[in-house]
């Protein structure tokens, strides 16, 4: 069954937000010294909603970013 339009909706924002709270917790962070909890807070999310996009934070990185950063 296909998900409605705002289940994908809610998907795709919760992977923007997640992606530009990473990208801002690195420019005073080293990657490896972060935690999904700290990801997740900042961005707005739960840990269930990270969980459901992805499966560790350098997978947020490997992820296609581009069009957030074009957007901002």
């Amino acid at each position: 069954m296909a998900a409605t339009e705002h289940a994908q909706n809610i998907k795709k924002d919760t992977k923007e937000w997640i992606a530009l709270a990473l990208l801002e917790l690195l420019k005073t962070n080293r990657l490896s010294k972060l935690t999904v909890s700290e990801v997740v807070k900042k961005a707005g999310v739960s840990r269930m909603g990270f969980y459901r996009n992805y499966e560790n934070l350098e997978q947020v990185l490997k992820s296609p970013i581009k069009k957030t950063m074009n957007r901002k």
